[in-house]
């Protein structure tokens, strides 16, 4: 990993191509178009123990955003760091007055391509052309709108819930290690093919009883649950070769967030650090 540094004018993200919590952050910010210098951190050679990071993140964890002097790490939720990062990202927005709030991307809005701001390098948005932001007020974090439509935001959090503190976590490379130390080896494949599945199925079941998927997980647009499911089902598709046809829904909207050019942009594979056989 090159020293840690920060680069004025420019974000940096400190992220590992096959991190899925960092495939988040690759997400958000293609969403908003935000341009971003990539940093690469081996987390299999443990570059996140290297001094200069641990400054950036003592918890040692991927992604950190860092903007000057400023850093956004893992550092008051660990099993929730990708929702830390969107949601300072949004108050990282707000304080540049030309630049839309991501929160009206990620959490259910749609805003104008007008309103990007030439305060920074920027680059192609996938943002939806549409409704002014003042049209749609999207409360940070639940993702609620001011028409009293709590279900949708409701809906949102709790998926993304499952995916940052009851899926993910569960099978993390620090997990994983310990498994195949303590227990024995390879025995990690299975608590992580279990870890997936059981919460596939809450999901699955969760989407169906609601009643909230449209084209994507809880409507016709990108909301905070797709930013969290697609590297979820991802990897689970690529690394853990779970069966989807036990999930089709998820199976669906994994087809969908194929074709969307953020999430296709912010594939692991297509990152530089990641290897030219992936």
């Amino acid at each position: 990993m090159a020293e840690a540094e920060a680069t004025v004018g420019r974000l940096m993200l400190y992220s590992y191509w096959r991190s899925s919590c960092s495939h988040r952050a690759r997400i958000a910010l293609n969403l908003k178009g935000v341009d971003y210098e990539y940093k690469a951190v081996n987390l299999l050679k443990g570059e996140q123990s290297d001094p200069e990071f641990v400054k950036l993140n003592p918890m040692k964890f991927v992604p950190a955003l860092v903007d000057g002097s400023s850093v956004i790490g893992d550092s008051y939720a660990i099993t929730l760091a990708s929702i830390e990062i969107l949601s300072l990202l949004s108050q990282y927005c707000l304080s540049l007055e030309s630049l839309v709030p991501l929160c009206y991307v990620v959490f259910g809005g749609q805003v104008p391509r007008a309103s990007s701001s030439t305060s920074r390098p920027s680059k192609e948005s996938f943002e939806s052309p549409g409704v002014p932001h003042g049209n749609v007020a999207v409360m940070q974090h639940t993702g609620c709108y001011s028409t009293g439509r709590f279900s949708t935001g409701h809906n949102q959090t709790q998926i993304a819930s499952i995916v940052a503190s009851g899926i993910q976590p569960l099978h993390n490379l620090t997990v994983l290690r310990f498994i195949d130390q303590k227990v024995g080896a390879g025995e990690s494949v299975l608590w992580t093919q279990q870890q997936i599945e059981r919460g596939f199925t809450a999901i699955e079941n969760l989407i169906q009883l609601k009643g909230c998927a449209g084209k994507y997980a809880t409507g016709d647009e990108v909301q905070l649950a797709d930013v969290f499911l697609a590297p979820q089902i991802y990897a689970a598709i690529e690394r853990t070769k779970i069966d989807m046809s036990n999930y089709p829904t998820l199976a669906r909207l994994h087809s969908e967030y194929m074709s969307h050019p953020a999430f296709e942009a912010a594939l692991p594979g297509k990152q530089p650090d990641a290897p030219s056989s992936s």
